[in-house]
């Protein structure tokens, strides 16, 4: 039996990190600051003969889950393409969560590249911070200031 959080994971990659509806990138995770932020929805509800399987899932912004509400894209002819990419998905084989794990990360790193980048300069700027004033190379030797180049 799947849990809630890892047929998240897989729709998350099943649909890279996108909306299937709006396109909008969407965290890795649901909730964030305590807030829904995205959901996995039955393409055909389950109330009208969906299944609740990988071959109905999409992943979806919650704006858009909850204005597409209970519509069944088979009569609204709504959403063509989703349709073709569940039917791929369907017959796909399933990866496990060693693979999942690591899709995931790159995925996100795809849909928030500047997330990304922030996260590598607070980096190097906590890694400088946490260097003495003073510092001093291995050799024992002081290095010398650096300046901004513009004064």
């Amino acid at each position: 039996m799947q849990t809630n959080g890892l047929v998240y994971k897989r729709c998350y990659v099943d649909w890279g990190g996108r909306c299937a509806y709006c396109g909008v990138g969407l965290p890795k995770v649901k909730h964030v600051d305590g807030k829904i932020r995205a959901s996995v929805d039955h393409f055909i509800p389950l109330g009208k003969g969906g299944l609740n399987s990988r071959g109905n899932r999409v992943l979806a912004c919650y704006p858009c889950n909850l204005a597409k509400n209970d519509t069944d894209p088979r009569e609204t002819k709504q959403w063509p393409h989703i349709e073709q990419r569940l039917a791929e998905l369907a017959v796909a084989p399933k990866m496990g969560q060693r693979k999942l794990k690591m899709l995931t990360a790159e995925i996100v790193a795809q849909v928030f590249p500047q997330h990304n980048a922030d996260v590598k300069e607070e980096n190097s700027h906590d890694a400088a911070a946490a260097l003495p004033p003073s510092s001093e190379g291995a050799t024992g030797v002081r290095e010398p200031e650096q300046r901004d180049h513009l004064t």
